[in-house]
């Protein structure tokens, strides 16, 4: 399986292991679950300005919090790494998903039509 766009309900939020997490309102969601990992904006950036986001991704229980925006450059669709706090072990395979997720996230948790999705970490 892979990441998919989705709204979530209690039964997804308890497979993914995110019970325990104070997770406000309903948000659009970029799931796997087989792999139990879900990205998730806190903060989205809107359409007229383009802010800083809160990006928090959760792979098997395990929070990753990023901040990152996201600029079109053309018909590109650029997410930029602003600031991040990422456990050293694992890194690689932590950002690989990141992009992963962004990519299918897209724009405002829809897949961007435009033109490409470019995570630069």
């Amino acid at each position: 399986m892979a990441f998919v766009n989705a709204e979530v309900c209690d039964e997804d939020i308890a497979a993914l292991g995110l019970e325990n997490y104070f997770l406000l309102g309903t948000y659009r969601w970029t799931i796997d679950m087989e792999r139990k990992a879900a990205l998730i904006i806190t903060r989205p950036c809107n359409e007229e300005y383009h802010f800083l986001c809160s990006v928090r991704l959760f792979i098997k229980g395990e929070e990753h919090y990023f901040e990152m925006y996201d600029k079109k450059e053309g018909n590109d669709l650029v997410w930029k790494m602003h600031w991040t706090h990422v456990k050293k072990v694992g890194m690689e395979e932590v950002y690989e998903m990141l992009r992963e997720a962004l990519t299918v996230y897209g724009e405002y948790g829809r897949r961007y039509e435009k033109g490409k999705v470019i995570v630069m970490i």
